[in-house]
């Protein structure tokens, strides 16, 4: 009998610290597309973070009265995730209901955190402007770049590191690399512009005008030609006399 109760305690404890989800780049948009949701960004080696930890799961433990989610990501291991919800502090923590993205800046005891979602004191907080929202095209656009970036900077430690080539030759290719991707992606752009807008052809009435100007202005210079030669023999003419 005492097994089954220690066993079941066990069962409740794990269910309850069940109730803290993990947050990573894979998962982040389709999770908090949906319910209300705390989330915390922290690092392993942020004391503050160390220090709040043991409340972080308190909180979660009681997200089901409150209805809502509670998750966790590591910013060590998302560093794209950072970029995107612009964590610049550890801890920060975010309210997200509805689209909407709110930096939690109270107290960070377990009293505040359940007050500023039971009474609904995320309200009185501004949310994320539209355009540098996580979800945005712009923070999506720029996510994209520093993704880049860090795949850029695997690339090198891995050339230098592991393969042993000089920090020159592997600076040179990203030169090289980086140089014709622009010219492509520059020639792409420009038949991309043209095939959208293609420049508008003249029809064979306004070929007809332009043909019939040249031949008047032709004309116009002929005349102009012969008058000079004229008026330049007559001249001639003059001074012989």
């Amino acid at each position: 009998m005492k097994f089954l109760t220690l066993l079941a305690s066990l069962v409740l404890v794990g269910a309850c610290f069940a109730k803290l989800i993990e947050i990573n780049e894979e998962n982040w948009e389709h999770l908090l597309s949906k319910d209300e949701w705390m989330v915390e960004f922290f690092a392993p080696w942020c004391p503050a973070c160390n220090r709040f930890e043991s409340t972080w799961n308190e909180f979660s433990q009681k997200s089901a009265q409150l209805n809502i989610k509670v998750g966790a990501a590591d910013v060590n291991a998302n560093p794209v995730l950072s970029g995107l919800f612009s964590v610049t502090s550890l801890p920060t923590i975010y309210h997200v209901k509805d689209g909407q993205y709110r930096i939690y800046n109270s107290n960070r005891d377990l009293n505040s955190l359940v007050k500023f979602v039971s009474s609904q004191e995320w309200k009185s907080v501004d949310p994320s402007s539209s355009w540098l929202a996580p979800n945005s095209f712009l923070i999506k656009a720029l996510s994209l770049l520093f993704k880049l970036t860090i795949y850029f900077k695997d690339i090198y430690t891995t050339l230098t590191e592991t393969y042993g080539y000089p920090v020159w030759v592997v600076l040179t290719i990203f030169v090289v690399v980086t140089i014709s991707l622009g010219l492509i992606l520059g020639v792409l752009f420009i038949i991309l512009i043209d095939f959208i807008c293609p420049p508008k052809r003249a029809s064979d009435e306004e070929i007809k005008e332009i043909n019939d100007d040249d031949v008047v202005y032709d004309e116009k210079d002929a005349n102009k030609e012969a008058s000079s030669e004229k008026d330049s023999k007559t001249k001639e003419n003059k001074k012989d006399n």
